[in-house]
């Protein structure tokens, strides 16, 4: 936006809503060429690895907290949720 349509920093950090200090260090790094575009194809196998190892480390997340309850917490309420008595009338007037 910068480059392309001549647009100041401060008027783009407003745009996109973000710091005119991160807009000005892209700009900085394209300058430079420290900011290279990543041309790394990535594989359906690796794209799939990649989601299984994320689901590991959400499921194994998951069984060490079931593993390791807080034994603050009651195990059950100290009262009924729900007594029959709320759902009938016994008042037989």
């Amino acid at each position: 936006m910068i480059t392309e349509q001549g647009l100041s920093i401060p008027e783009v950090g407003r745009r996109l809503s973000i710091p005119k200090s991160t807009i000005a260090n892209w700009v900085r790094a394209i300058a430079t060429g420290t900011l290279a575009k990543s041309k790394k194809v990535v594989s359906g196998e690796e794209m799939e690895v990649a989601r299984l190892k994320r689901e590991i480390a959400e499921l194994t997340m998951e069984r060490d907290i079931l593993k390791n309850p807080r034994k603050d917490l009651p195990l059950f309420p100290p009262f009924p949720l729900f007594s029959p008595v709320c759902f009938f009338n016994t008042d037989t007037r």
